[in-house]
């Protein structure tokens, strides 16, 4: 830390915090839609309760689009 204050100042504290902040609503919305659109596709309504399996099932539906659609978008934020 004392290196860093001293070399790149307050400033290098954030060095390289623009990628993730960039793509995490990007990230966050394709999964919680991934999530509700599974809701719906197994017939819960808005408003609707659902059981724990429906939810656990659109949890790993959410998590399976999360790692095709998003892996290449993570793979880009790590190499930049």
């Amino acid at each position: 830390m004392k290196s860093t204050l001293k070399n790149e100042g307050f400033s290098g504290f954030y060095k390289g915090g623009s990628p993730p902040l960039m793509t995490l609503p990007l990230i966050n919305s394709i999964v919680f839609s991934s999530y509700e659109f599974f809701k719906w596709l197994v017939g819960v309504r808005p408003g609707e309760d659902f059981t724990t399996g429906q939810a656990m099932m659109a949890g790993c539906f959410a998590g399976f689009v999360n790692s095709f659609l998003l892996s290449p978008i993570e793979l880009v934020k790590v190499r930049l």
